[in-house]
């Protein structure tokens, strides 16, 4: 059995949503009191012990309300009798009706609600309000097998996934503690009952309360994970209290388990959009909620978001994601020599142009031979319309580099022509400051190549110990001697600045889609 799709009529903030649900991964993603949540309280009351609808949500201003939640597959493991699907009214002035099930003749029956205790089970919730209170020591067969909306029976569920005759889920209870945590959690005799502890040695333990808040979190949906079949998971932002490391093994185990498993899963998270959304067939859902002018009411509305790099990026955006949120840059700067890219990255940019830190990534070509090369392999790899006129070639000054740059310009014509530029200067050096004078002459009086790649990287090495040693009297002499320089990266600073909300790249989310070009030359040219 699974939740084929839910409907929603004048429920909380919902006039009428419906949603058509994927057998596995399912995500619902929208700003804070956007009606994600609403969405996952019906489901929730399907079964006893979770929290229950009533008749204080039928939205404002109406009479009537209800749900209906269809189901696929075969519910006879769940319900007494065979349901196509449940019905829930809310009538104003009478509270809020039982739930109702609907036979394969359409006609209504009274529904029990499906059990909380294992096996018999159809939800496992791993909800917002899940934060850890306190735990029971008690092990017994109700407590072990009973599912609730908190921790409180953990001690019982790890007891019993840490026998190793519990197959197969102690395997993979052992993996994803080793995997997400580090380290096993078992169970250790205390009092009249048992704790969570890892074992030190012997009798040396620690115990799971004396851990942080997000081994609490971890374990309590891993447990569940860990023996689960074609059950729903409801799970209500899993990035909460977890490190971002451990949240990532943590979805690889949720992304195994939606093979044989259904889940629901609301986030405001990047990491955790990115992860499920590679999990093929799978929904996303975006959910937003406006104030209507004419009464004041917030009105929710869901649509489904199409499974496009481009539509999945766009709703991270709307969510405030920028590119350097992401672990990608906003843009690049490809600069001939690597002693302009070390001063311009450590040093110029934290200076005179602060915007752009940790959102220019600076590279350097190793000669201009390489720049054009560079910067075709830049967009060989960011193969998407939003990193369009987000990279900059800059080499020095000279005829050589001259042509260089007129074959980008000629190349990439669709690109601003003042993202292909040289510095004045032949030699990046001569924007160091004055007092380097000497060495500079010296640098460019020798003619071997390697004898000059070597006087770079020694004076070089001279200039960052000079400004370790007095920061602001470095700042104000390349102010002035590099004030060329600095004009270039403040340009750039207000080109990736300009407008914040860029959009989150497919390669996040799909590596294969190719760039779409709307120059008439060849792809990689575009």
């Amino acid at each position: 059995m699974w939740v084929e799709s839910i409907v929603l009529k004048n429920f909380r903030s919902f006039q009428e949503a419906s949603l058509e649900f994927s057998q596995g991964m399912n995500v619902l993603i929208g700003t804070n009191n956007s009606g994600k949540s609403s969405i996952i309280l019906p489901l929730q009351s399907l079964q006893q012990e979770l929290l229950v609808t009533n008749a204080s949500d039928l939205r404002i201003g109406e009479a009537t309300g209800s749900v209906d939640i269809i189901f696929g597959g075969s519910t006879e493991a769940f319900f007494p009798k065979t349901y196509d699907r449940t019905w829930f009214e809310f009538v104003r002035g009478k509270g809020s009706h039982a739930w109702g099930g609907f036979n394969k003749n359409t006609q209504q029956e009274p529904l029990h609600k499906l059990p909380s205790s294992e096996p018999g089970n159809f939800i496992y919730p791993f909800l917002s309000n899940r934060k850890v209170t306190d735990f029971s020591d008690q092990i017994s067969e109700t407590t072990v097998n009973s599912v609730l909306p908190t921790f409180l029976n953990l001690y019982a569920k790890v007891d019993q996934l840490a026998n190793p005759a519990f197959q197969p889920a102690y395997e993979l209870y052992k993996r994803a503690c080793n995997d997400i945590l580090g380290f096993s959690i078992t169970a250790a005799v205390k009092g009249n009952g048992k704790r969570a502890v890892y074992v030190v040695q012997n009798m040396d333990n620690i115990p799971l309360k004396s851990m942080g808040a997000d081994v609490s979190n971890i374990l309590g949906l891993v447990v569940n994970l860990a023996k689960a079949k074609n059950k729903l998971f409801l799970i209500e932002e899993p990035e909460n209290d977890i490190h971002p490391q451990a949240l990532k093994s943590l979805l690889d185990l949720v992304i195994e388990k939606s093979k044989t498993n259904q889940f629901i899963i609301t986030t405001h998270s990047n990491i955790v959009l990115r992860k499920l959304v590679a999990v093929e067939g799978s929904k996303v859902f975006k959910v937003s909620c406006t104030i209507q002018t004419e009464d004041r009411l917030p009105l929710s509305e869901v649509k489904p978001v199409p499974a496009t790099p481009e539509d999945r990026r766009e709703i991270l955006s709307e969510l405030g994601y920028e590119l350097c949120d992401v672990d990608m840059w906003d843009g690049w700067l490809i600069l001939e020599e690597s002693s302009a890219e070390c001063i311009i990255r450590e040093y110029l940019i934290p200076w005179f142009a602060e915007k752009l830190k940790h959102r220019l990534q600076t590279c350097a070509a190793s000669g201009v031979e390489n720049a054009k090369t560079r910067f075709e392999l830049f967009i060989f790899l960011h193969l998407e319309p939003t990193y369009k006129g987000k990279a900059w070639v800059v080499v020095d000054g000279g005829d050589k580099e001259k042509e260089v740059i007129d074959e980008l310009k000629a190349d990439y014509h669709n690109w601003p022509s003042e993202h292909f530029r040289q510095f004045s200067k032949h030699d990046f050096e001569e924007y160091y400051p004055e007092q380097f004078r000497k060495e500079i002459g010296h640098i460019q009086a020798l003619s071997e190549k390697q004898e000059r790649r070597d006087a770079k990287k020694k004076l070089l090495k001279k200039i960052v110990t000079w400004i370790d040693s007095d920061p602001e009297t470095a700042q104000a002499a390349f102010k002035k001697s590099a004030a060329e320089v600095i004009t270039i990266l403040q340009e750039i600073e207000a080109k990736l600045t300009e407008n914040n909300s860029q959009s989150v790249p497919k390669s996040l989310l799909e590596s294969d889609t190719k760039f779409v070009s709307d120059s008439p030359k060849p792809l990689v040219k575009d």
